[in-house]
Order: C-alpha cells, then structure tokens, then sequence
C-alpha cells in the first residue's frame, strides 16, 4: 500500500450538495450550496451540514422558529425546495435515468475548453431530515459562546446593513444555532467505476468511521470552497493539518487547523498516519470563525461517531417510518474503530508526550502558556508580558487537565521591555513538574528555516474550561539576525490570544522558540495568526544553564537586550521592515 495515494481516495467521499430549483418563490439571494459527505454510496445516502437551509430560515419565520427550538426539519417543512449534489465522476449510478441531467449539467459548462471533462457528474437527490445534535450543541455553547464567538455558517446568507440591527440579531443567532444542525439526503444508488481510476476497490471501501480523534493527530480535510459556484476549478479541494483540540461528550468537539473556505461546511475530516489507512472521524461546521471580531485560524468540526448517532436518535423520535424505507433497510451505524483497535501513530504519541511539557499560567483574571524545561527544580520559561500583573496577583500554574493550581514564583521577568527582545520571563513551581519525569522535558535546539514545527498552548479557550492545551502545526517561514546573532524565529503556525509563553518545537520535540506574538496590520487592524514571532530558544540557554548550575537570578540579566538594531526588528520598527504591521500581543 506504499503507492496509494491517499489524498485520490478520500476525494471518492466528497461531494456537493446544492439546492436548485424554485429560488426566486423562496426569495433566496442565490441558490444555496455547501459539502457533503458520501456516508454510504451504495444507497445514495448523503450526509451535510445545517447551514445549507440558513437561507430557507430567513425566508421563512416558521422553519426559523423550529431551529431555534431545535425540532428536526423535514422534507415537508422546505416546500417546493429541490436539491441536487455533483459527486466524482469515478462513481456511477446504479440506476440508468439520470442521463438528462448528465446531459443538462454537461450543457452549462460550454464555456470550458471541448477536451475538458469535468470531474464530477450532477444528480438529483431528495432531502430527507435535519437533526440537531444536542451534545454538539452543549461543547459549543460551553467553548464558544455566542456572547464571544460568532460563525460564517453560509456565504448564501442575505447581507444585512450595520442599520438593519433586528435583522442582523436574527442572522447571528441563526448561524449560531445552525452549528448543531446536520442533513441527511438521499441520491440513487452509486458504483464505483474502478476502470475510470488506477485505485484499487479495497483501498477505498467501506468507509471506516473513527470513534474518537486524539490531540496532535494528522488532519485530512476534503471540501469544495465557495460550494457550487465554480466547481470546474475547486470541486473536492483538499488540505492537511492537525487536530488541535478534541472535548465534549466522547470527542464530540474538533478543531482543526487545516485550512477550510467558506462552502467548506459538510465536508469531510479524515484521519489516519502515514502510508496506512484512513478514517472518517468529523464533519466540517464552520470553516471561518472570530472571538471578539478577531479572525481565528481554526475550523470547527463535529465528531462522525456524534452526527450518526444523533441521527438515529431522530429517527426514534419523530417515528417517521418511511425514512428507513426511502435510505434503504441495511441502513445502520457503522462499525466505528476505537483508538485501541488502531495501531498508535509515534507522531500522535510524541505529540501527546509533548503537551506534558506545557502549562498554563494564570495571573488574576488573564492567562497564557509556559514550557517547562526543568522538573527537578520546576523551572518554566513563559513570556515577561504573561506575568506583568504578578506585582497585583500571584501567578498560577495549572501543569495539566483536571489538575490543582500550584502558586508561582517569578525568578525573573524583563517588566522594561514587553514584546521587546527576549521578552521572557522565569518562573519556579516544582510541585507543578514533580509529576514529569526527564525525558518529557524538551532540550533547546537550533531552528532550520523550512523544518516542521508545531506550536503547544492554552489558546482561545478560558482557563477554567479546564482543556489540554491545543496543538498547530506548520514551518520556520523565516529566521532573522541582528549583528549575526539569531533575533526572531517567524513560524507559520496559527497563533492565538492565550499562545504566549507556550513552546516552539521541531518534530523531534526540541524547544526552538517561545511564542511572543503574533502581527497586526495597521492599516486593517486585521490580525494575521499565521504570522508569529518567538524567541529563540537557543538564545536563552547559556544564561539558564548558569542559574541551573548556581542559582543565582543575576545570570538572567542577559536577558536584557539594549541593542538598538534588535528592539527596532522586535518593534516592527518602519526603518527596518516597513510601515503597514506591527507586533501584538496574543490578547488575553
């Protein structure tokens, strides 16, 4: 299996789903479009996101109230409404009479060169049940909340002018709602037509659902940006990255830093490891999100296990009979994989082996991350600014989910120069790191432009959500010298409010930097989160490798940099990298 392409065969599950015909007598804008999932080609069931009746709620104030309500939506409830969804071509219908509309869909795509084939074919496909998924609806609410945190759910949804305050209300609140929401459609039976691929049959079926995903895991996303709007170019799009964090009822809860554009909802989160086998684990929900109207570089999804689940729940309850008849008698869960039935990936263990070394940091009421680099004597780097109240508040360690808080001791902390050269600070709690033991500490390293990196910390999520911290993956994008001396260490990992003081690490587990900040566009007051700054770590070794041997803090007055060149690039300073951005802090 060392020649499989994987990515080949997890675009076979992605597909479209599009709501076609009678717009105009639903006063839609556009017609409304976004991901689906195959969740069983061979009855043509069909599964997706809520957000695809978004605009169907606007339309119409009875189908609204039942979101807000949480009843389930059926067929009936969406009138004269038709749906259809554009799969790979690779599948065929079992059924012969979906020739016209092969014909007509080909018909509208004159425009392309005659030696293009699209990639896909259209069918019809008939809407059969929206549901909502209580415990996704519960994480949500209790991680992000609607008070903090809003979605882009749809790109369909009618704009609404900043006057239209009521209007706007509504569309907030339906989009929040419409999060917890999933649809079930059904389109003809599918084969696979394996002469139209060089991918063999048991390479790509049956579609194995994954129980629960874990922190650090590999993330393969498979989706259409923008829907239906220009398939010939973005139909089953796919990107990589990581779970970064997993919570609610049995992993409901998934957040991703694979990267997802709006039309992305209902698409497929896949995990897995290397060249072996991969694993539906999650819908996508919401490929665009902010908290406190800064943009955050996740996205959000839905744990498969959780959706399949919530559905058969539905089922029971509104006793629709014809259900079961219209998706097909063998219809039924699927056998899910738990994490002991999958082989562990030393990625994901060494992923999960380097949280340990990461600690959150309380003062008052703000919080932020902390490495630890020292267990014996509990020592842990984090950033000056994360503990510059410590003069009104103690500072806090939490070393792990669900543990006690352990009061700190600041050893030192440069107060005169925040965000500015080796913005760090040194902190003592050896009860916090009694439990560790040496080889889950981390040794300093040297950075290499391009290597792959991930960033460790409390991001985004209060402290007293009581998390592991969450994981982003990416490179070194760039490493700038003062006077030859390594200053700032550029990654390209998603860095957030909450991210300060937590570890850069290479994939061997080395610590490479500390994250300071990440950068503001002055002109916008746009923030960009995978654009960060750190200090390097090597840089700080020379002078906690002295305090290590003799215990006096004055070795860390190397730590204060007074060199003009070096505060200027710390400060973004428009002698040396430009007018348009400077440096912030992650906002706690």
């Amino acid at each position: 299996m060392e020649n499989v392409n994987f990515a080949e065969i997890l675009q076979l599950f992605g597909c479209v789903v599009t709501s076609t015909s009678n717009v105009k007598s639903n006063n839609l804008k556009d017609a409304p479009s976004q991901c689906g999932i195959l969740y069983q080609p061979e009855q043509g069931v069909v599964l997706s996101h809520g957000s695809i009746l978004a605009d169907y709620c606007i339309a119409d104030k009875k189908l609204n109230n039942k979101i807000n309500n949480g009843s389930p939506i059926e067929e009936s409830d969406l009138g004269d409404a038709v749906f259809s969804t554009m799969i790979d071509r690779r599948w065929s219908p079992c059924e012969l009479n979906t020739r016209s509309r092969e014909e007509q869909h080909d018909s509208d795509n004159t425009n392309l060169s005659t030696d293009h084939c699209p990639e896909y074919r259209t069918l019809a496909c008939r809407f059969i049940c929206a549901f909502k998924n209580e415990d996704f609806s519960r994480a949500v609410s209790k991680f992000m909340p609607e008070s903090t945190w809003s979605f882009e759910t749809s790109q369909n949804i009618t704009d609404v002018t900043d006057q239209d305050n009521s209007k706007q209300d509504m569309c907030e609140k339906l989009s929040f709602n419409l999060l917890s929401y999933f649809v079930i459609l059904k389109t003809c039976p599918l084969t696979l037509t394996l002469s139209r691929t060089k991918l063999r049959k048991d390479y790509s079926l049956p579609l194995i659902l994954r129980q629960q995903c874990r922190i650090g895991e590999a993330a393969e996303i498979v989706s259409t940006p923008f829907g239906s709007q220009n398939p010939s170019v973005f139909f089953n799009t796919y990107s990589v990255g990581v779970v970064c964090n997993v919570s609610g009822n049995e992993g409901c809860w998934i957040v991703t830093d694979a990267r997802c554009i709006p039309g992305s909802e209902g698409g497929a989160l896949f995990t897995g490891k290397g060249g072996q086998q991969r694993f539906l684990a999650g819908i996508i929900v919401a490929s665009l999100c902010w908290k406190n109207k800064e943009w955050v570089g996740f996205s959000m999804a839905c744990s498969i296990r959780s959706v399949i689940e919530s559905m058969f729940k539905t089922f029971k309850k509104i006793r629709c009979d014809n259900i079961t008849s219209l998706l097909g008698a063998n219809l039924k869960p699927f056998h899910y994989l738990t994490n002991q039935e999958i082989n562990s990936s030393k990625t994901i263990e060494k992923n999960e082996e380097f949280l340990s070394s990461t600690v959150l940091i309380r003062v008052g009421n703000t919080w932020g991350s902390g490495v630890i680099v020292n267990c014996q004597k509990g020592i842990i780097l984090t950033c000056s600014h994360v503990v510059k109240d410590t003069q009104h508040f103690t500072a806090m360690i939490k070393p792990y989910q669900g543990s006690q808080e352990y009061s700190a001791h600041v050893v030192y902390s440069n107060r005169n120069a925040p965000y500015g050269p080796l913005d760090i600070a040194v902190l003592t709690c050896p009860e916090a790191t009694a439990h560790l033991c040496s080889k889950h500490i981390p040794k300093i390293n040297t950075p290499q432009i391009g290597e792959k990196v991930l960033v460790i910390g409390h991001a985004l999520f209060s402290y007293d959500l009581n998390m592991h911290p969450s994981i982003t993956v990416g490179v070194v994008s760039k490493l700038i010298h003062s006077h030859e001396q390594l200053a700032i260490v550029q990654s390209t990992c998603a860095v957030h409010a909450g991210s300060s003081g937590g570890p850069l690490l290479n994939a061997q587990g080395d610590l490479i930097g500390i994250i300071v900040c990440n950068t503001v566009d002055k002109g916008s007051n746009a923030c960009y989160p995978h654009l960060n700054l750190c200090v390097p770590a090597i840089s700080l070794l020379s002078p906690l490798q002295r305090y290590l041997d003799s215990g006096d803090a004055s070795a860390f007055a190397a730590y204060n940099v007074e060199d003009l060149t070096t505060k200027r690039l710390w400060a973004l300073d428009s002698n040396v990298l430009g007018e348009r951005s400077s440096p912030t802090k992650s906002k706690l």
